[in-house]
């Protein structure tokens, strides 16, 4: 899943987006997934409360530099 950005979310709306991820994901819809939001960032994840990895850039140099990491 690639997740852009544009808009600054609050905490508020980035919990409830990624929660649906993880209902997504908890119902079996998802295996072995992987969720990269590309954007602003505003909040910094605590990435072991996700049964999935996320990872977080905010422009296209950090998505490449994700990419051969």
């Amino acid at each position: 899943m690639l997740e852009l950005q544009k808009s600054l979310y609050t905490t508020k709306q980035l919990f409830a987006k990624l929660d649906r991820y993880v209902d997504y994901y908890e119902h079996g819809n998802w295996k072995n997934q992987r969720v990269l939001i590309l954007g602003k960032i505003n909040l910094n994840l605590n990435l072991e409360d996700y049964p999935f990895q996320i990872r977080q850039v905010k422009d296209i140099v950090q998505f490449e530099e994700a990419l051969f990491s």
